[in-house]
């Protein structure tokens, strides 16, 4: 299934901290797959290079792509039952290529969700599924692991009435349930959003729990791997807090993301911080609007040591952009800013992950409105070398122009690129190499309303990758991948 492209109007940021001179990220693409409403959660790069990317795919349920390594579609299977809003939210690729999904379903015997593991073949196929929960509770899993020994752990949330715990499951390569540990830390709700193997062979687990009676507090624990807590520390405060995700520094200590209310009277933005090895907390910083609803999703270390945050951020209008940060994770002090949205009113789009490339290009997924029905996944890839193509524009008024196709691609020599035009416009295709310089321009004219082909001859050009990009000046861009193979 090829992917569509849509056309959305990509307002992009970057805030330079003064007496820093980081380099820039640069787009080079940014291609939107699915055709229903979409939420986005986990996305991995395989050892192939491809992205596996998990979503809930509006009433559908939850759906698994794979993406080839210029973000196309390869294939997708979706999971849950019709309606039930059943989710994966997170995956891992096994040994043998294929992949594991953790999450939730709905269970009509129980009428109840239910924390659940799927184990699929190289192709998306279901192996096996399995479920951690009982008739009594409702359950919800959310993040996973897997040693290199085949110990499997999952994090979540049990439910039993109106009282929830911090959930750690142990399952086994088959998918056998071996252990459960529950975690409450003598409070009425509270619950692990995620986990991560640590450098010394134990697990920690972040989330959240209404520890204060009125106030919500971030929460993050360490445990051994047969769950004895090792340490367990409540930030807590005078309003709302939540640790949606960790990570493990170089030195052993730990960074945080999430989102909290940072005056009485706020609402939830992005916050994050440092917790040392022994789990103290070493800073908090609040980020952006307190009266703005905003957060972190993801946060990763960069190949520099600094660490990137990536989530959604409400502006000065109510719509929220995707925002992805910079950090020192020293003392948390910023060291840029990228926002990446829409321009109409009434879009909202978000990072749900980061993922590093080997050449230390980021990878973010993320998923957004670009029309009025739908609010799709998309996946886009950033550099910091300057190099790229500039930034794919959508936007949901009527299109101009649509880029058809290139064919042949590969080619050897001559390609063809078709266009349709909706109305009369000033148009300009160019070619870009992977450097972001324009090695070719095809047409810079005022064309006519239909179809219109254009070719380019590359007889003199190396072989490799190229990007082919029509724009309608300050108006409306597309792009292409072509390759040319000699």
């Amino acid at each position: 299934m090829s992917t569509r492209r849509w056309c959305w109007s990509l307002l992009v940021a970057l805030v330079l901290v003064p007496g820093l001179l980081p380099a820039q990220p640069v787009q080079v693409w940014l291609n939107q797959y699915g055709t229903q409403s979409h939420t986005a959660y986990q996305m991995i790069r395989t050892s192939s290079g491809q992205y596996a990317h998990c979503v809930r795919e509006g009433y559908s349920g939850d759906a698994l792509f794979l993406l080839d390594s210029a973000g196309e579609e390869i294939w997708h299977h979706t999971y849950g039952e019709m309606g039930n809003y059943d989710s994966n939210e997170d995956v891992l690729e096994m040994p043998d290529g294929g992949f594991l999904l953790a999450g939730y379903a709905w269970i009509d015997a129980q009428a109840a969700y239910d924390a659940r593991l799927i184990r699929t073949d190289a192709s998306g196929a279901v192996i096996w599924e399995t479920f951690a929960g009982s008739v009594e509770e409702t359950d919800y899993g959310h993040k996973v692991v897997r040693t290199e020994a085949g110990r499997i752990f999952m994090t979540g949330q049990i439910w039993t009435g109106s009282v929830s715990e911090g959930a750690l499951w142990e399952f086994n390569d088959n998918g056998d349930l071996l252990n459960t540990y529950n975690y409450n830390a003598g409070t009425s709700s509270v619950g692990f959003h995620t986990i991560i193997l640590t450098s010394d062979d134990h697990l920690v687990m972040s989330g959240g729990g209404y520890f204060n009676v009125d106030d919500y507090d971030g929460w993050a624990i360490k445990v051994d791997m047969d769950g004895e807590i090792v340490w367990s520390n409540v930030l807590y405060n005078d309003n709302w807090q939540y640790m949606s995700r960790i990570g493990e520094a170089a030195d052993g200590s730990f960074i945080f993301a999430g989102n909290g209310v940072s005056e009485p009277d706020g609402d939830p933005h992005p916050w994050y911080g440092r917790l040392d090895a022994d789990g103290n907390v070493q800073y908090t910083t609040y980020y952006g609007n307190p009266t703005a609803s905003s957060y972190f999703l993801e946060c990763a270390p960069d190949v520099d040591g600094n660490w990137l945050l990536a989530g959604r951020y409400e502006g000065a209008d109510p719509d929220q952009d995707a925002l992805l940060l910079k950090i020192n994770p020293a003392d948390g002090s910023l060291i840029w800013t990228l926002t990446v949205g829409e321009s109409d009113p009434g879009s909202d789009e978000g990072f749900s992950d980061i993922v590093l490339d080997p050449d230390g290009s980021y990878i973010l997924a993320g998923d957004g409105d670009f029309n009025a029905l739908t609010h799709p996944g998309f996946i886009a890839m950033y550099n910091m070398t300057g190099s790229g193509v500039e930034p794919v524009a959508m936007t949901n008024q009527p299109r101009a122009f649509s880029l058809v196709n290139v064919y042949p691609n590969p080619f050897n020599a001559t390609t063809t690129v078709v266009l349709e035009l909706a109305q009369p416009c000033e148009l300009q295709v160019d070619v870009v190499n992977v450097n972001g310089q324009v090695v070719s321009t095809l047409t810079h004219a005022s064309m006519a309303p239909g179809t219109h082909r254009l070719n380019w001859r590359a007889d003199s050009f190396a072989s490799g990758v190229y990007w082919l990009r029509a724009s309608v000046p300050g108006s409306l861009t597309a792009t292409r991948k072509i390759t040319l193979v000699k």
